[in-house]
């Protein structure tokens, strides 16, 4: 049922007034806030998508699929142009999936920054790619204070029948560091 009302009397609240403020106006109307929270899902892609990238530096960025559905999206780091170069492609290179729910959650007061697969934990990932019985990589969530980070696993299971994944091996010093980069000591 749709209610409507065409009454011209209501008093409007000023721009920029506490009401405003509160609600996160933007001009265009009021916001209401849906976003409080919510678990960390493990994210997966197919190992095929690793085929014929021989090195890489990826940048992953956080992005909503959904009301409640949190995934990531990857970069490729295009070589060249010396240490301070930073050029990636309009439109991500990777979309991981969302598989089954975390432990870990988010909320107000977490970091969403951007994670990066460095070149060194790439090349680690490749070497576990080499059993041709692995399917899927596999994005497992942590937390490092208010920052999220991902360590990269491998599996031979099938990521999109959960009842298949018995086994998701890590893989060794090789994870997401949030940007700017965090360890348990900061």
């Amino acid at each position: 049922m749709l209610a409507v009302s065409c009454e011209t009397t209501e008093k409007k609240d000023e721009p920029g007034s506490p009401a405003d403020v509160e609600n996160g106006d933007t001009g265009k109307g009021k916001v209401v806030s849906s976003f409080t929270g919510g678990r960390l899902d493990t994210l997966y892609i197919d190992k095929k998508v690793f085929d014929t990238i021989q090195s890489a530096k990826i940048l992953f960025s956080f992005t909503f699929v959904g009301p409640d559905s949190l995934t990531m999206h990857g970069w490729l780091d295009k070589p060249g142009g010396g240490p301070n170069h930073k050029e990636f492609d309009s439109l991500p290179n990777f979309k991981l999936a969302n598989s089954k729910a975390s432990t870990y959650t988010y909320g107000i007061g977490t970091y969403f920054g951007n994670l990066i697969l460095s070149s060194a934990a790439y090349a680690k990932l490749k070497q576990a790619l080499n059993d041709a019985a692995i399917k899927n990589v596999v994005f497992a969530p942590f937390k490092l204070g208010n920052n999220i980070g991902y360590k990269i696993c491998v599996t031979k299971g099938d990521m999109s029948i959960m009842s298949e994944v018995a086994v998701v091996d890590p893989v060794p010093d090789s994870e997401l560091n949030p940007s700017p980069p965090k360890n348990n000591a900061n």
